[in-house]
C-alpha cells in the first residue's frame, strides 16, 4: 500500500463577473497547495483572463485543466466555452 504524499495542489473555479445567480468578485483560476495533516491552504497563484471558471479539472494525465467558462450568452457570443491549460509540473502554474 503507498502513502499518499503529505502534499497535493488545488485548483479553485471562480466566478469573475456578476451574473443573474451570483455576484462575482473573484479574479480567474486559484492555484494553492493543500497539507493534507492540517488542511492547511497555501496560495499560490492565480491565473487571470479567464471568465467565470465556474467548473475545473484536471486531466487524468495531469497535465492539462479544463476549465467551463460561464458567461452570459447572446446571439454573436455562446453561453459558454471549454478552455484548457497546461500545468507547469514544477510551479503548478496554469
Amino acid at each position: 500500500m503507498t502513502t499518499p504524499s503529505p502534499e497535493c495542489i488545488v485548483y479553485v473555479g471562480t466566478y469573475t463577473e456578476k451574473l443573474p445567480h451570483v455576484d462575482g468578485k473573484a479574479e480567474g483560476i486559484y492555484v494553492y497547495r493543500l497539507e493534507r495533516a492540517s488542511g492547511e491552504l497555501h496560495y499560490v497563484s492565480t491565473t487571470t483572463g479567464v471568465e467565470n471558471p465556474s467548473f475545473v479539472t484536471v486531466a487524468p494525465s495531469g497535465k492539462y485543466l479544463y476549465a467551463v467558462e460561464e458567461v452570459g450568452g447572446s446571439s454573436e457570443r455562446p453561453h459558454g466555452v471549454v478552455r484548457s491549460f497546461r500545468i507547469d509540473p514544477e510551479t503548478h502554474d496554469l
